[in-house]
């Protein structure tokens, strides 16, 4: 299913904290980590995390001025109505110890459904249109029917592909489904938007974190 879905655009008073990062030239940063299959759930429960640098060093802005923003070319992507598209960052860590030496990670939660085979990841500085790190990669979720929930009809979709290739069902982005997928699924049933985990990105610049 060919669906062009853009899932990010200029929000002015979201996320809004402080001044942009026009002092920044993206030529100069560095994003360690690449990956080209992302997991990501309806509640939010899971992570984007990439790891910066700038000009060879940490980068040290704080987390509300570095944004991600996600488009679907090919698939469908369900993101809760709420949702904010184009997103600063929740959570800046002192290091990324997976990967030495690649800077500070920053995280982002989305609450996203369905399975996009073509997703184009783009981080840019707060105020600052030009990209400095661009990435096509798959996203997928266990809500394979893109409709928010992780539920019965999403148990019968998976079932049935156990031992195939298919590429949304694959939850581990291994090639193959099997008990693995079967298992992160069941993890995530019942997930629904109303379930979120994360950080909400309120108006007027308050960022709200929750914890459970």
């Amino acid at each position: 299913m060919k669906n062009a879905i853009v899932v990010g655009f200029a929000v002015l008073l979201l996320c809004a904290a402080g001044s942009a990062s026009a002092q920044y030239d993206p030529a100069l940063f560095s994003v360690c980590q690449e990956q080209t299959c992302y997991l990501a759930c309806p509640s939010g429960d899971v992570s984007f995390c990439f790891c910066i640098s700038y000009d060879g060093a940490p980068l040290m802005a704080a987390p509300s001025n570095v944004f991600m923003t996600i488009e679907c070319s090919y698939g469908c992507l369900y993101l809760c109505p709420a949702e904010c598209l184009d997103k600063c960052s929740y959570l800046k860590s002192g290091g990324c110890y997976s990967v030495p030496g690649c800077g500070d990670e920053y995280c982002w939660f989305f609450r996203i459904g369905g399975c996009c085979t073509e997703a184009l990841i783009t981080l840019h500085m707060k105020n600052d249109p030009n990209p400095f790190y661009q990435q096509w990669v798959t996203i997928k979720t266990p809500d394979f029917d893109c409709n928010g929930v992780v539920n019965l009809v999403d148990d019968t979709y998976i079932t049935g592909r156990m031992g195939t290739t298919d590429v949304c069902a694959d939850l581990n982005c291994d090639g193959i489904v099997d008990a693995v997928d079967y298992g992160i699924f069941t993890t995530h049933y019942l997930h629904s938007c109303a379930n979120w985990i994360g950080t909400d990105d309120a108006s007027w610049g308050e960022i709200k974190t929750m914890y459970r």
